[in-house]
């Protein structure tokens, strides 16, 4: 295949290569962190909420953000921030998160969660674990419970699409966007030379190291694509990129999901890079994908909503 990128694409990944510490030639934890940090100021602020607050760590339940776009919001996603289970913050992502619950109506919770390579897997998933629990134990008071869901991109949402099958009686919906689902590095499209672009397969298997650095790497808490209960797992709202490394584990979930009987919804950015979600104010796109993703979560939250629909392609 021929990889044509977008306008915005093809100039953020000129910078990210003259620039970026994922560039070098060895890969550091505490560079890679750093850099986003730095970096958080491009998103801005997004939307203003009617109520947010930044709740601290608590017993073993890790700090989280909650984003409450109106006063009675329509449902509540817990978002799972990527960053290779190595980088990145809350705080790189509530721009987007803010955009997403202003345009859904759903409250946006925002968790972190300990970083490899000093806390390997599985630490990530139980910091995870607890804050969707904590939550649904407050869902499980209220007298009309509005609809939960768990999503998150890249790394985010491997953990993401792994609770969702946990919890899968009591989630409404998956939101997974460009989330890793296997540990195989030898897909067409990890070794595509055309799609080795924001994250590279070099970069992954780092990444994969970090996390799981020794150790048998199928279990279906690392690989959610490897799961024998997929059927059990709740309607999907799933992003993918054309030009992602992760595209083939992608399109093998979705194949997985629709003959299992799942409802799905899908669409493929195919001219943007991995990533592109978290770019608020910087790439189009990720306006797209919010307003997207926030139809469909609206769907969701109507009680007279239909089931979700495949539709491929960039609409």
């Amino acid at each position: 295949m021929t990889i044509r990128l977008d306008r915005d694409a093809e100039r953020y990944l000129l910078g990210r290569r003259e620039h970026s510490a994922m560039s070098s030639a060895v890969l550091d934890a505490a560079a890679l962190r750093a850099e986003e940090r730095n970096l958080r100021h491009r998103y801005g602020h997004g939307p203003r909420m009617w109520s947010e607050s930044s709740q601290p760590a608590s017993g073993d339940v890790p700090r989280h953000h909650i984003l409450d776009p109106v006063e009675s919001a329509v449902g509540e996603l817990i978002y799972i921030h990527g960053g290779g289970w190595v980088m990145g913050e809350p705080e790189d992502y509530l721009a987007v998160c803010r955009a997403l619950a202003h345009a859904s109506g759903w409250r946006v919770v925002v968790p972190d969660y300990r970083k490899a390579p000093e806390h390997p897997f599985p630490a990530g998933l139980d910091d995870a674990r607890a804050v969707v629990g904590h939550r649904l134990s407050i869902r499980s008071s209220d007298a009309e419970p509005i609809p939960f869901g768990v999503g998150g991109d890249s790394a985010g949402g491997c953990i993401a699409a792994v609770l969702a099958g946990e919890h899968s009686a009591a989630v409404s919906v998956q939101v997974l966007i460009t989330p890793v689902l296997d540990s195989d590095l030898d897909t067409p499209s990890y070794l595509d030379p055309q799609r080795q672009l924001t994250l590279t397969r070099e970069v992954m298997a780092w990444f994969w190291d970090q996390y799981r650095p020794g150790g048998d790497r199928t279990d279906a808490r690392l690989a959610p694509l490897r799961s024998t209960r997929l059927a059990d797992l709740p309607p999907t709202v799933f992003v993918s990129v054309g030009t992602d490394v992760l595209k083939s584990e992608g399109d093998a979930y979705l194949q997985r999901l629709r003959s299992a009987g799942v409802d799905v919804r899908h669409r493929d950015f195919p001219g943007q890079l991995h990533g592109f979600f978290q770019l608020h104010n910087v790439m189009a796109a990720s306006a797209e994908a919010v307003d997207w993703i926030a139809g469909e979560l609206r769907r969701v939250s109507s009680p007279g909503r239909t089931a979700l629909v495949e539709t491929g392609g960039h609409q």
